[in-house]
């Protein structure tokens, strides 16, 4: 027979042990905590570290007890529901922060949910530990009539009752401040004589998207965590909780929220390499999708020219999302979907300079167009469209050996008709710069720089801007030469001056709207 007295928090302070004690030290001083501080015999158990280890990472940090009916905020830290401070009306609903490690301190009231992860955590170490007699060593109660109790429910059936002559719980239900997710984060005695503890826990730290350990745990106000990833994917889709179906906090507020820091140190203090595995795979994943370049299918991008992009698709979002994850390239392929095929061969590559993420999760995206690109193989990740592509060039081949000795008369035809071209499409981009047409303007305020007047730069220029389908620009692309793409573009401006509605630009009258 054992005999255990219970030790006031002044006899035995509740700290967080380091991540890497060694087990054969802590075991030496969890043993010497436990006989110097209690009178027991030959046949004691020996402690399990991890166990204590899982205890000591479901600590309140407000009360220095294993967390009871926690409530996750906003900061990331738990503290149990009956270390919320109260609620003042003169503060208008802010409240200071009960952890002194809080780095924010002032935080907004809202709905009390318990934390369900956290909670059913808690419950399997506290039945544990009260299987081993531990219970009472490492988590001391606070005054003499609050003992560690635990409801009948949650023993095992060989473990007698633990209880004080008042019959109070730490762990009992308080209906008055707890909400109605309780009631979920019971466990039945099946679940917990299933398996040992560690594999219990374990199981409790699964996110319920991907169904693997959890990854930057982030617990959403409804008292449900995910990994961040998971959650973000998920918000992309729908606004409500996948367990639960309360609605979720606006995108921005999910992108920046802290994970929570409980679950974030008990997995990484009981399932270290569990944890490296899961890393490892990640990092893995993201290794084998670098070898493919994200597509985005839309309209058509030009080198050298600006191009705005307004994201509202789930599967893109996600793509933006990781373009501009930190050390990501921030590059991404732009094609263009034509009939009869998903899309276009060629395509130019974009980068990044700038993004705004609105409270919906949409995305306003500044990009520049930086080189073309062939399509060598493609597939699909996550909804997007991938491909490994080839970049190319214009040929190796200056403008200027047009004017050698050793060119022939054609030659020096073409060499007359290039810079003859270059004064037809500067001349004719100065007539649309000149437009009070809106819907012309607007072509020539998206390219954000002045008309070049280089053939190569001016090239580009004249694509993006100049008013004709986006399906016969496509053809422009592939031309790997400036002299050809201006024959291309001296075509297009005879075909637009051919329109009806461009004589009144000619006599500077207003333009009408082009039919639809």
């Amino acid at each position: 027979m054992m005999t255990v007295v219970n030790v006031g928090l002044s006899d035995v302070p509740m700290k967080r042990l380091p991540y890497n004690v060694g087990s054969e030290n802590t075991c030496k001083a969890m043993n010497n905590t436990a006989h110097s501080s209690y009178a027991t015999v030959d046949n004691l158990a020996t402690i399990d570290e991890g166990l204590i280890l899982a205890s000591d990472a479901l600590t309140c940090p407000s009360c220095s007890r294993l967390l009871n009916h926690p409530i996750t905020l906003s900061c990331g830290f738990s503290v149990c529901i009956s270390c919320m401070p109260k609620f003042d009306p003169a503060t208008v609903e802010n409240f200071d922060c009960p952890v002194p490690e809080c780095a924010e301190k002032s935080h907004l009231f809202g709905e009390l949910k318990v934390d369900v992860t956290i909670h059913k955590l808690s419950q399997l170490i506290a039945v544990e530990m009260a299987d081993k007699r531990l219970l009472s060593i490492f988590q001391p109660s606070v005054e003499p009539s609050m003992h560690a109790t635990i409801p009948d429910q949650y023993h095992r059936q060989r473990t007698p009752s633990i209880s004080n002559s008042s019959g109070s719980s730490p762990f009992s239900m308080d209906h008055s401040r707890d909400s109605d997710d309780s009631s979920e984060a019971c466990l039945s005695d099946n679940d917990i004589q299933s398996s040992s503890w560690r594999e219990n826990v374990f199981n409790e730290l699964e996110c319920q998207v991907c169904y693997c350990l959890l990854n930057e745990p982030l617990t959403i106000p409804c008292g449900h965590t995910f990994c961040k990833a998971c959650l973000l994917r998920f918000a992309d889709h729908s606004n409500v909780c996948a367990i639960c179906r309360c609605h979720l906090p606006i995108a921005r507020v999910l992108q920046t929220h802290p994970s929570n820091s409980t679950i974030s140190y008990l997995i990484s203090t009981i399932f270290p390499f569990e944890q490296m595995e899961r890393q490892e795979a990640l990092i893995k994943e993201e290794e084998q999708a670098s070898s493919y370049t994200p597509i985005f299918v839309c309209s058509i991008g030009f080198p050298t020219i600006p191009c705005y992009l307004h994201i509202f698709e789930p599967r893109y979002r996600l793509m933006i999302r990781r373009c501009t994850a930190p050390g990501a390239s921030r590059v991404f392929g732009m094609c263009m979907g034509l009939p009869g095929k998903t899309f276009s061969d060629v395509g130019t590559m974009m980068k990044i300079e700038g993004v705004e993420q609105l409270n919906d999760g949409r995305y306003l995206v500044k990009t520049v167009g930086l080189y073309r690109f062939r399509i060598k193989r493609h597939g699909v990740r996550d909804g997007y469209h991938t491909a490994q592509v080839e970049p190319f060039d214009d040929e190796d081949e200056d403008l200027k050996e047009w004017d050698n000795e050793e060119a022939d008369e054609a030659t020096q035809m073409d060499s007359l008709s290039t810079d003859a071209m270059v004064r037809e499409a500067r001349n004719f981009g100065r007539l649309l710069q000149r437009s009070n047409v809106p819907w012309i303007l607007q072509r020539i305020i998206r390219t954000n720089s002045r008309m070049p007047s280089d053939a190569n730069s001016l090239s580009w220029w004249m694509a993006a801007t100049i008013p004709i389908d986006d399906q016969e620009k496509h053809a422009i692309l592939e031309l790997t030469n400036p002299h050809e793409r201006l024959k291309l573009i001296s075509e297009w401006i005879q075909q637009v001056k051919k329109q009806w509605w461009f004589q009144p630009l000619i006599h500077g009258s207003r333009m009408p709207l082009p039919s639809s």
